[in-house]
């Protein structure tokens, strides 16, 4: 009897302490800006991301998550497609004024993974680009498979919305369309 009693104890203390995952190692965080233009698609991808939590706490099917900002310079976003290109993103998205784009979360996160749908949530949050800020809702899936925690999410959004000047190339002869995406994908693992 009282070797069933510790293995019930042992059991509730563990389901109730919960699940700590860690930022995985390597290719942990991804976060990237798709875009059109007149003549082809184009990504820009966050070379370095800082402000990631580096942790987070699954507790009776619930992920809980402390306020943070995911932080990135805006030189270290490459196009893909050499200087030149990535010269066109840094002078757009106004690098030398306002040298890194924020994604502020202000509130904490409790979020149970049974109630997440295929079109995810919204995760409330302010958005800075350029110097201009604004409030937004970013949607987000949070998945979990066998010792991994993925959370992903996306924006569709106007560059105009930040008073950001779409660049061309050629004279003018390429443009860039106002519309974009922001996504981003952390993963963390657990032992």
């Amino acid at each position: 009897m009282k070797t069933k009693l510790f293995v019930l104890f042992v059991l509730i203390a563990h389901f109730s302490i919960g699940q700590e995952y860690q930022l995985a190692a390597e290719n942990s965080t991804e976060l990237v800006i798709d875009g059109t233009s007149t003549l082809h698609g184009w990504t820009a991808t966050a070379a370095q991301v800082d402000g990631v939590p580096t942790s987070v706490n699954v507790t009776e099917g619930t992920v809980h998550i402390d306020p943070f900002s995911i932080e990135t310079k805006v030189i270290s976003l490459d196009g893909g497609r050499g200087p030149a290109m990535n010269g066109k993103i840094q002078k757009a998205l106004k690098a030398d004024s306002d040298p890194t784009v924020i994604f502020n979360i202000q509130e904490s996160l409790a979020i149970s993974l049974s109630d997440i749908s295929e079109d995810g949530f919204p995760v409330k949050g302010s958005l800075s680009i350029g110097g201009i800020t604004h409030d937004v809702e970013i949607v987000t899936t949070i998945t979990q498979k066998d010792k991994t925690l993925m959370i992903s999410g996306k924006r569709d959004m106007k560059m105009s919305e930040f008073d950001i000047e779409a660049p061309s190339a050629m004279f003018g002869q390429i443009k860039t369309n106002d519309d974009i995406t922001i996504r981003f994908s952390i993963k963390y693992i657990t032992n």
